[in-house]
């Protein structure tokens, strides 16, 4: 189809096509060739160039089977077992990623067991050998029971559960966390450490007046430990009772005792 020229002024219609009249527009004596918007063909362009480029590719390779003296059929089949093996090796590694995912969560929870686990016993050994024999420590010094309550949260600061010689031992410490030792050369005892506190007047309600605490002062004591059923901390006639009682149950079923005498 030849190419329309349209001139850009004619001073009649009739010399331009009819289908293109609808363009011009009346100015004095003639008419003048509006504005025309033209279609963005770059897309189009691009398009074109991507069909040609694929088709030089088809027959580049199509040059290249037949010298190699492949068919075409041939090349699509191995092509498409490329792709399957592709498709595989993704499925595989996905797999894969799914399973270390699940061995990392089973060791994640396993690890968190663990450490519940540890939570616990390192609860308990605080429980056994510290506070009960913190408790016990206070008692023997004439610790009331407003006394326990107070002193025995001070005086655990103050312990600290060290190994020595292959065993587990309670040892006083320091500020700095350096062990304590007494006038004899040997680590301070939880007694020692109860008398001291006692011995300070801040803390001197804390304990029982002189004459009323301590184990020496009890001469009905008998072996420490009490005989018969236990339903109230006043079944515990004196201290070495109480502190027998607590190096057996511990000191919190101790405070779960009820004060008053049972029925």
């Amino acid at each position: 189809m030849p190419a329309i020229k349209l001139s850009g002024q004619v001073s009649d219609l009739q010399v331009v096509p009819e289908a293109y009249r609808s363009k011009y527009e009346k100015s004095g004596d003639g008419y003048v060739l509006k504005e025309i918007e033209i279609e963005d063909v770059s897309a189009l362009k691009s398009t074109a160039e991507a069909r040609a480029q694929e088709r030089d590719t088809a027959r580049a390779e199509a040059k290249a089977f037949k010298d190699a003296g492949v068919t075409i059929e041939e090349w699509n089949a191995y092509k498409a077992s490329q792709d399957t093996a592709a498709a595989d090796e993704a499925k595989k590694k996905g797999d894969w990623e799914a399973n270390e995912k699940r061995i990392n969560d089973r060791h994640a929870l396993q690890l968190k067991a663990k450490d519940d686990e540890k939570a616990l016993t390192d609860q308990a050994l605080h429980t056994e050998m510290i506070t009960n024999g913190v408790t016990a420590a206070l008692i023997e010094a004439g610790a009331n029971e407003q006394g326990l309550d107070w002193l025995t949260p001070k005086l655990e600061k103050s312990i600290q559960i060290v190994k020595e010689g292959g065993k587990l031992v309670r040892r006083v410490i320091d500020e700095q966390g350096k062990v304590r030792h007494s006038t004899s050369g040997e680590p301070m005892t939880l007694v020692e450490l109860a008398a001291e506190f006692k011995s300070n007047e801040k803390y001197g309600s804390a304990f029982k007046a002189s004459g009323t605490g301590g184990t020496g002062s009890q001469p009905n004591a008998g072996g420490g430990g009490h005989k018969g059923p236990v339903t109230s901390r006043a079944d515990l006639k004196n201290d070495a009772e109480k502190a027998a009682y607590i190096h057996e149950n511990g000191h919190e079923k101790y405070m779960d005792l009820p004060a008053g005498a049972g029925k």
